[in-house]
């Protein structure tokens, strides 16, 4: 299975590095439960080089948003905003209308 998450610029640090974990931790564990499970592929993608969360924790970006398509399933973390207004402007941001796009 190929996970891209995909991250923007402000989203939250636990939403996006808990599914890093959750994931890397159950690929790891694939071939001993069940070998027949298809590996777990995770790439973090997104508008840049490199994500920096709400938190100021900066995680590189493995591939880009034209190769979103080729994944299985796509997670995007939670923006990390705490009210309307502030969502808004984070939707509104030209990195989000390349997301949302």
């Amino acid at each position: 299975m190929h996970v891209g998450l995909l991250a923007s610029d402000g989203c939250f640090s636990s939403g996006l590095t808990a599914l890093i974990d959750v994931l890397t931790t159950a690929q790891a564990q694939r071939p001993g439960v069940d070998p027949s499970i298809p590996p777990i592929r995770i790439d973090v993608t997104g508008t840049g080089r490199k994500v920096t969360t709400g938190a100021g924790l900066t995680v590189p970006v493995t591939m880009s948003l034209r190769e979103l398509p080729a994944v299985d399933v796509v997670v995007v973390p939670a923006l990390g905003t705490m009210t309307a207004e502030d969502t808004l402007s984070a939707l509104a941001t030209r990195a989000s209308r390349a997301i949302i796009r």
